[in-house]
């Protein structure tokens, strides 16, 4: 954690996912019943490799996808009901947490910030190697504009006119 945080955001999961995973579990478990009949067939398309297999290995396939997608509708909810900090920034530089970029960079470490759509990259050096900080601006409760004035003040250098 950096001390004096003066931005700080949590995290806040896209629950459109938990709409989409939650039935396509619901199918996939309807299917690896299915697939349990000796007759069960896929007619065409990418499934079809599955008719090669014995019916409980089908089963298990289809069963082991229904569970993924379980698991990661359960993670949503985690992601929810009990929000991590994703993100911090203080006078001392900006700490990332996501999985994806996480690490820390002092202001002075920072060579470029980057905005592509939903996520910022902050890239810089620590240590003589290379390091990328990946921030889901869409996925924090915070607006990422007051992370932008807190970049203006310490580092005016790195902002263009249209981040400003």
């Amino acid at each position: 954690m950096i001390s004096e945080t003066e931005f700080l955001a949590r995290s806040r999961p896209r629950m459109w996912a938990v709409y989409v995973l939650i039935p396509c579990a619901a199918l996939l478990t309807y299917l690896a019943v299915a697939a349990l009949a000796p007759d069960f067939a896929i007619s065409s398309g990418r499934g079809a490799f599955l008719n090669d297999l014995p019916p409980w290995m089908r089963s298990t396939f289809l069963f082991g996808i229904a569970f993924i997608c379980l698991f990661g509708a359960l993670q949503q909810f985690k992601r929810k009901w009990r929000p991590q900090v994703e993100v911090e920034a203080g006078s001392e530089g900006i700490t990332s947490h996501l999985f994806w970029g996480k690490g820390r960079l002092r202001w002075t470490e920072i060579k470029a910030i980057e905005r592509q759509s939903n996520w910022l990259f902050v890239r810089g050096t620590a240590n003589g190697r290379s390091k990328k900080l990946v921030i889901d601006t869409g996925g924090i409760d915070a607006p990422i504009d007051h992370l932008y004035a807190l970049i203006a003040r310490y580092r005016p250098d790195l902002m263009v006119p249209s981040q400003a």
